[in-house]
């Protein structure tokens, strides 16, 4: 999956995108306002991790600023080699940072390609897969959720 598909399936954007395709078009009625409710959770329930069961991750403030939608944040922690080597780890849930914004549903377009284009570029696999938690699912299948 390229960055472009990810930043799309981030983005918020009303009924179609740009593109034209239908399979982008439907991927993204998907996505849109709906993975949350879809899978019946969020971050506070019990099988979810929360700000505290990162507190001792080594990648607990990266998988929050993801989390918070705080791309500034990000954009900052992964300026730091500690964080670019660990771009790809996965939390107690086995979600990487990626899986984790997936699961945050809409993010206005600028940001969502920002957050994106700055986790790639300091390494994130957009194909890596998730722990058993998540079914083994990579960030695109968690936000088709």
């Amino acid at each position: 999956m390229d960055d472009a598909m990810m930043s799309m399936l981030l983005a918020s954007g009303g009924g179609t995108n740009n593109t034209g395709s239908s399979l982008e078009n439907a991927m993204m009625k998907m996505f849109l306002g709906t993975m949350g409710n879809a899978i019946g959770f969020d971050y506070g329930s019990p099988g979810m991790c929360t700000e505290g069961d990162w507190e001792d991750h080594p990648m607990g403030e990266l998988f929050r600023a993801a989390r918070d939608r705080q791309i500034f944040e990000v954009e900052s922690l992964l300026e730091r080699e500690k964080y670019k080597q660990g771009v790809n780890e996965l939390d107690g849930d086995g979600g990487g940072v990626l899986h984790i914004l997936a699961l945050q549903g809409k993010l206005p377009e600028d940001d969502a390609e920002a957050m994106v284009n700055a986790l790639k570029n300091a390494g994130a696999d957009l194909d890596l897969r998730s722990g058993k938690m998540l079914s083994s699912e990579t960030p695109l299948h968690v936000a088709a959720w």
